[in-house]
């Protein structure tokens, strides 16, 4: 009540009679005429009903107003201000006020006068707040409402009136209909049973629903309130906040669908985090202050498990989380098995957001241990490995050796009470020591094998395909190693069953490291003399050499690369890879599985058919590689003692493999060797009928030639015997007078047509002397046939005689050592005598037509010889003196008595004519001068006068009529009387 208002009444409250206590206690006549008048004043004031009590009340326009009541009213009782003075007291009386609750502006010794007068008037008490609230709990607001708009206007002033209501409930169930509920949200409502709100101290774990819970600011207030209850009481205005309770609204915190996800949520990917992390604080904090059975059974969907990597996990899948801050104190073993799940970065929970709730390590264990993995318990360990190598969420790289072995040990310490698929998850760890060093996982292995030798390292491939894998055997971890099934094996057995099948899956560095282990070690030192044999037969059966296609092949498929013809002959894809071919070492143990290290017959014949071949369509840039392999054959051929048998030379005798052997520079510039004008293609050739370029001189020009490598050793004992093997071949060892023949009549008939006397000399000096030395040799072979019948059928009209300084060749038949009454040189270049440096060949030259004396055939062989210059033209000087010389010879061998009569060998006879042309003799005219010109001489071709030819006809012996009748001109005077 204002204070100025009730000064301003305290004169009229001084006008009501005061009776006190201890005197109206008196009785009968002890008692004062006053102190009855008062009495009875009061009473009557009471029962009369008379209106004399003050009561302000505001109005709607902040005004206050005064109103009087009886002191006594069943319908609307009125209550005097017995609060107390202080701030509590103005609190509460400004509600009720403001609430329209009858309170008296009169003080309380008027009230104590009524009451000690008899007179039942009423105060203010607890009850008869809450009886005014049961009978209008709208008079507090609009409800509900928020507190700033209700009569309470203040959160402190609804605190003093529930406490001071509190004082006198008994049973929360008697709040029920009242305005006193305030919710969080600072909401004022009235308690009842349906949808009750939640106390509890935890209002923020669900900020959007404070609707639901009662204000933090009364928790405390009803808590001591409960406290004074009896156990027995049931509390149905309000709840508490159960975990179960709890879930049902996860939602409103937490996005939906974060509920019984799978995996783990990160908060990085979360906006407000910081929000989030101070939540999940509060919720631990309310977590801890749980002492009802498992606060986490019902949350189990959600991720509230703080882990690792600022992120949640949800109970549920709490078996994928370790619990390990809760075993940081441990020591010895169990501290290094801890540091190692750590190292593994295995999710656990997190210690930075539990550290900051007012809870023991121990309590969040507690609560975590039906739901995490702690590392007591080893099968669960196992499992939630399993699970993270499944999702490939951890990594074993960074694990030592030492490192894994603690982990076996730790694993190793409940092997016996394994299921299978803990063995199976146990085989999956890569924690095992292979036999190489490495660390592997024996889950992709059906045979797990314990090797106490050792052997170059195997590709993982090799385990993979075999199943199989070799550790180190470990003592200490012994009895992990048999419950997983390891047994024992030895090398032999290893490259037995393992290695050697298998070698094609390994690299090549790898399998030539385990070839160089078997060479080296293994057969040497190892294996007895049965092993031995038994690796060195499967070796031979296996392919395990790459060509160079990239194939594995069998050692029997390459060739020894020592040897020069297989590395020539052979393609590279037979050939050894380096690292092989360069190495005694390598070969010798590769000729132990089958490598090919001699050259048989049937390789032989290959490769010189194989020469022949490629030779047919070679080109210039090919050549020199051919020649190369057939330089190798050949070679092969006259030291390797296994092809030296008559059968072998005999097969090879007629394949043409050998290159024809190259005829020299100035032979070629005389003549271009055999079947080769115009090109430089190299003839291949056989063994058979052909001879050595030893005689190239003889036969370069009509036949083909052996090198001299090319011709193998000509003997060869055999059975004791010794054998002449080039008969086998068919090599010739002298040519034949047939290719020598044929020979001097190619290189002659071509030089000859380079020296005719129609062109000038342009054949060097040097290859003129190489001619003449060839033709001295052929001279001296064909005078060593000189009686072959063939011999002057064949050369007498070849131009083989060199004359004139080895500038002119000539015919045999056209040498005569006397020309009758001429010079030896008068005929030249149609008849020569004999050089003298061919002495020594005369008796060929002779056989060959060369005559002692120039005959009539020579004489009429030399005009033939300028009739075919001339033709039917005029001859010019130097022509004509030459006719006119083999004239005057021709009729001097005529007169001649002695002359041996050849003339039937000519079918042609040609003489001079008046005209200055060779003629047919026979076709020309002669006759007395007188008759001569007496006719027409027009008419017919005189014969040239023999006087112009050097013949005296005067002496009688010199006349026409010398000639052979077939070849004597007509007579002219028979031909005119005729007419």
């Amino acid at each position: 009540m204002d204070e100025v208002k009730s000064k301003d009444l305290e004169w009229y409250h001084g006008l009501f009679p005061l009776v006190r206590k201890e005197v109206a206690e008196v009785t009968g006549t002890r008692k004062g005429e006053w102190t009855f008048l008062a009495e009875q004043t009061m009473v009557y004031i009471a029962s009369m009903r008379v209106k004399v009590l003050p009561m302000i009340k505001h109005s709607g326009l902040d005004e206050e107003v005064i109103s009087w009541h009886e002191p006594v009213n069943e319908d609307n009782s009125v209550f005097f201000d017995s609060l107390e003075r202080g701030n509590t007291g103005k609190l509460i009386r400004s509600f009720l006020m403001a609430s329209g609750f009858n309170l008296l502006a009169s003080p309380m010794t008027i009230h104590d006068s009524f009451l000690h007068s008899g007179v039942k008037v009423h105060e203010v008490t607890p009850v008869s707040i809450v009886d005014f609230m049961h009978s209008d709990p709208c008079a507090v607001g609009d409800l509900p409402c928020g507190i700033d708009v209700s009569t309470y206007k203040t959160v402190k002033s609804y605190l003093e009136v529930l406490k001071y209501v509190l004082t006198c409930i008994k049973d929360p169930k008697e709040l029920i209909g009242l305005p006193l509920q305030l919710c969080a949200d600072n909401t004022v409502g009235v308690f009842g049973t349906y949808d009750a709100p939640y106390l509890s101290a935890f209002t923020d774990l669900l900020p959007s629903l404070k609707h639901k819970f009662l204000s933090p600011d009364i928790y405390l207030i009803l808590w001591k309130f409960m406290d004074r209850l009896d156990s027995s009481i049931t509390v149905n205005v309000w709840k508490d906040l159960t975990p179960h309770e709890l879930s049902q609204h996860l939602c409103s915190v937490l996005p939906d669908e974060w509920k019984n996800v799978p995996h783990s949520i990160k908060l990085s990917d979360v906006t407000n985090k910081e929000i989030y992390v101070q939540w999940l604080q509060l919720l631990w904090k309310y977590l801890c202050a749980r002492t009802d059975g498992d606060p986490l059974h019902h949350l189990q969907s959600w991720p509230i498990i703080p882990i690792t990597e600022s992120s949640l996990m949800s109970p549920s899948n709490g078996k994928h989380v370790l619990n390990l801050f809760s075993k940081e104190d441990e020591w010895g073993f169990q501290l290094r098995v801890v540091q190692l799940l750590r190292k593994l970065r295995c999710p656990e929970v997190s210690k930075e957001i539990i550290e900051h709730i007012l809870c023991t390590k121990e309590m969040v264990a507690k609560l975590l241990q039906p739901y995490v993995v702690s590392p007591e318990e080893c099968k669960d360990v196992l499992s939630l490995i399993d699970y993270l190598m499944a999702n490939r969420s951890i990594s074993f790289d960074s694990i030592s050796i030492p490192e894994a072995e603690t982990f076996l040990q730790y694993f190793q310490e409940e092997i016996k009470s394994y299921s299978q698929q803990h063995i199976d998850i146990l085989k999956k760890l890569p924690l095992y020591e292979k036999h190489s060093g490495e660390l592997t996982s024996l889950y992709s292995y059906s045979k797990c094998h314990l090797l106490s030798g050792s052997f170059p390292e195997v590709p993982d491939g090799l385990w993979n395909k075999c199943n199989c894998v070799f550790l180190s055997p470990k003592h200490h971890l012994q009895l992990l190693l048999q419950g997983i099934g390891a047994s024992a094996i030895d090398v032999f057995d290893v490259y037995k069953m393992y290695i050697i099948p298998n070698f094609h899956i390994f690299s090549h560095q790898s399998r030539v490291a385990h070839l160089k282990y078997i060479r080296d070690t293994l057969v040497r030192t190892h294996l007895n003399s049965e092993q031995k044999e038994y690796i060195i037969r499967i070796l031979s059966s296996v392919e395990l050499i790459p060509s160079e296609d990239g194939l594995l092949k069998r050692a029997d498929y390459f060739f020894d690369p020592n040897n020069k013809v297989f590395m020539e002959m052979e393609d590279k894809f037979y050939h050894l890879p380096k690292d092989f071919a360069n190495d005694h070492r390598w070969i010798n143990f590769l000729k132990r599985l089958g490598l090919k290290t001699t050259v048989t017959k049937s390789l032989f014949l290959q490769y010189v058919n194989r020469v022949a071949a490629s030779a047919i369509s070679c080109t210039s840039a090919a050549l020199k590689r051919i020649l190369d392999k057939s330089k190798l054959l050949a070679d092969e051929l006259d030291c390797n003692n296994d092809l030296r048998t008559p059968d072998t030379f005999k097969e090879i005798s007629k394949i043409k493999f050998i290159p024809s052997a190259r005829v020299r520079d100035n032979l070629r510039n005389i003549h271009p060797p055999f079947l080769r004008e115009g090109t430089d293609v190299v003839p291949f050739i056989c063994y058979n009928g052909n001879i050595s370029e030893h005689h190239m001189e003889l036969a370069w020009t009509s036949c083909f030639l052996l090198p001299h490598w090319a011709i193998p050793r000509r003997y060869e004992y055999i059975s004791d015997k010794e054998v002449d093997l080039h008969q086998y071949l068919g090599i010739s060892d002298k040519q034949s007078l047939d290719s020598v023949i044929n020979h001097c009549q190619n290189i002659c008939d071509r030089m000859a047509k380079q020296n005719c006397p129609e062109t000038e000399d342009s054949v060097p000096r040097k290859t003129r002397e190489t001619l003449s030395s060839v033709l001295i040799k052929i001279y001296k072979y064909l005078q060593q046939n000189i009686n072959n019948t063939h011999l002057k059928t064949r050369l007498s009209n070849t131009p083989l005689v060199l004359v004139d300084d080895n500038k002119m060749l000539v015919r045999a038949n056209q040498l005569a050592y006397k020309l009758g009454p001429l010079p030896s040189d008068a005929l030249q270049p149609y008849m020569y005598t004999p050089p003298r440096a061919l002495g020594p060949y005369d008796a060929l030259f002779q056989q060959l037509g060369t005559e002692e004396n120039a005959t009539f055939q020579q004489y009429a062989c030399v005009l033939a010889s300028v009739k075919d210059r001339c033709k039917d033209n005029t001859m010019h000087p130097n022509e004509k003196k030459k006719v006119l010389l083999a004239a005057k010879a021709l009729f001097h061998y005529l007169s001649d008595e002695t002359y041996e009569n050849n003339s039937e060998s000519v079918d042609r006879l040609y003489l001079p004519s008046t005209t200055n042309k060779l003629k047919l003799s026979t076709e020309l005219y002669h006759g007395s001068n007188h008759l001569i010109h007496r006719i027409d001489q027009s008419e017919y071709d005189f014969i040239l006068p023999l006087t112009e030819c050097g013949c005296d006809e005067r002496k009688g012996k010199m006349s026409v009529d010398l000639l052979p009748e077939k070849h004597r001109p007509k007579d002219v005077g028979k031909v005119v009387s005729e007419k």
